[in-house]
């Protein structure tokens, strides 16, 4: 049977831009390639779900091949901490509705203080759909950390790693999301190609990957990983 590649989704965490920001030429010499995929994690939905005029402007704004990661708000994740939640969940989908196929996740960001426990999350990913990608930043040190990203690889999400961090085990996922909010400059050049090199590798193993960026150089570094990930010899240093 056929491994089928995804495009590598690479990003900013922040604000679409709502005038087209790159050219056609580049957005489409990297679709046409198959590797990349232009996405932005929305941070705003985190406060606030965006309204249905302000998706209709990212979306007017971004190159058509342009994918969206939407953050679930606060008011799920840490005020219902994933309980008793079906009015938040309900209106993130709805929110989520709302994009259509530029939809490309759902962030989840869990809260340090209180904790959510292991459990609680296990019965929450009950409500995952099977076609959108669940994507979860969880603490470091959270007392059942362990605990949490097996029912997060069980229930095929995945959480987020930094760029001096391995997606845990040593198979290849079915997702991975890269999330680097801050970048040294000394390690920019070294990192930035492992990154591509490693999100080839597991591409052609057929995993869906996301790298998004945080931070004043954000842009740079997601347009860096964009032109490691065009050329074709690049490979693990």
């Amino acid at each position: 049977m056929q491994t089928i590649a995804y495009p590598i989704s690479v990003g900013i965490v922040g604000t679409p831009p709502r005038a087209k920001s790159d050219s056609r030429a580049e957005v489409d010499a990297r679709n046409m390639a198959g590797r990349v995929q232009d996405c932005v994690e929305i941070d705003g939905s985190f406060a606030r779900l965006p309204r249905a005029e302000q998706v209709a402007a990212w979306q007017s704004g971004a190159p058509a091949t342009s994918r969206f990661l939407l953050t679930a708000p606060r008011a799920l994740t840490h005020g219902k901490r994933l309980q008793n939640c079906d009015r938040e969940l309900n209106a993130l989908r709805a929110c989520a509705n709302l994009f259509g196929p530029s939809l490309a996740g759902i962030v989840f960001r869990l809260p340090t203080s209180p904790p959510t426990p292991a459990r609680q999350l296990q019965h929450f990913l009950q409500q995952k759909p099977d076609q959108i990608p669940w994507l979860f930043v969880v603490p470091e040190d959270l007392p059942e950390i362990a605990e949490c990203r097996q029912a997060l690889d069980a229930a095929s999400a995945a959480v987020a790693c930094n760029y001096d961090a391995d997606i845990p085990g040593r198979h290849v996922p079915k997702l991975a999301y890269w999330r680097i909010t801050e970048l040294p400059a000394s390690q920019r050049f070294s990192v930035t190609r492992k990154l591509a090199a490693r999100a080839l590798t597991w591409q052609r193993q057929g995993a869906r990957i996301f790298i998004q960026f945080g931070g004043d150089r954000a842009r740079r570094d997601a347009a860096r990983v964009c032109q490691l990930l065009a050329q074709p010899n690049t490979s693990m240093p």
